[in-house]
């Protein structure tokens, strides 16, 4: 394996780096919805797995709440 290979980011770590920028640049607040899973899954082209993984990532990091609905 190349070193290369190894400092490219896992998938959902794209996805959640995603989330946490539009957060910090304040185009994402307090209250405001997430991109779903789904949605998620379709702007990066990756599969629905994960978008999940990287939105759990973010729920238990404390960055965002997951609701059901």
């Amino acid at each position: 394996m190349s070193v290369e290979t190894n400092q490219r980011p896992f998938l959902y770590q794209r996805l959640y780096d995603y989330v946490l920028d539009e957060i910090r640049a304040g185009r994402l607040g307090t209250g405001d919805r997430v991109p779903s899973e789904m949605e998620l899954a379709q702007l990066f082209g990756v599969s629905r797995i994960t978008s999940k993984k990287a939105l759990q990532t973010l729920d238990r990091d404390g960055v965002v709440e997951r609701i059901v609905g």
